[in-house]
């Protein structure tokens, strides 16, 4: 970890040789809260970076948590749903990392931040995928469900923030960038919302997907 000296403020970030990199590790800008704010006064980009601190602060939480998460769970099915979500959160962060780099060099977006892609295409069908493997024989574990309910809370709070900075963005690429986001937050919501349902009531899980009960016969 090394100190890098802006105009500003000092902060510390992880080097690596490449953004890819970053992303496989997770190590990235650690900023948060006032420190944050203060880092971006007096920019051009003041704006957008102080949304991108806020944005990874709150991915960087997300980050820890799925983390715990994936360490903790004794369910097969939860830990691969929590490890996708995880993975996702690295993307976002080394997203986020790509577009703070090319805004606190005092220049415009460049496309990198595009590379970093969520681990599925379509998290609630991967789930799905893993109940038809795993579902009939996974006992449903109430630790899995508070850590789905904690999730859920994250998730919310990510859609509402994106969605609220969505509103005013008039910039064609953080726009893109925005929804994009949006999207993803949402799909996990989606997914974490169907795990939920599924945990607590399979059969009416089953009878919902299926139109049959538990054995969809």
């Amino acid at each position: 970890m090394i100190s890098h000296r802006s105009s500003h403020l000092n902060y510390c970030y992880f080097i690596e040789p490449s953004w890819s990199e970053i992303a496989k590790r997770g190590g990235l800008i650690y900023i948060g809260g006032n420190f944050a704010r203060d880092i971006t006064m007096g920019t051009k980009n003041e704006r957008a970076l102080t949304m991108l601190s806020t944005a990874l602060e709150m991915e960087r939480k997300g980050l820890e948590f799925y983390e715990k998460t994936v360490a903790a769970t004794t369910n097969e099915m939860g830990r691969q749903v929590f490890e996708k979500l995880r993975q996702d959160e690295v993307a976002h962060m080394a997203r986020i990392g790509a577009i703070w780099a090319s805004l606190d060099a005092g220049g415009s977006v460049t496309p990198e931040w595009t590379k970093f892609a969520p681990s599925v295409k379509d998290l609630r069908a991967f789930f799905r995928g893993v109940v038809r493997e795993h579902g009939k024989k996974a006992s449903p574990d109430m630790g899995d469900v508070a850590a789905i309910d904690t999730g859920i809370a994250f998730e919310r709070r990510a859609v509402e923030y994106y969605e609220e900075q969505l509103a005013t963005a008039a910039d064609p690429v953080e726009r893109k960038f925005l929804e994009l986001m949006v999207a993803e937050e949402k799909s996990h919501l989606d997914t974490l919302t169907d795990m939920k349902f599924y945990l607590t009531d399979p059969e009416g899980w089953f009878i919902e997907q299926q139109g049959t009960g538990f054995d969809g016969a």
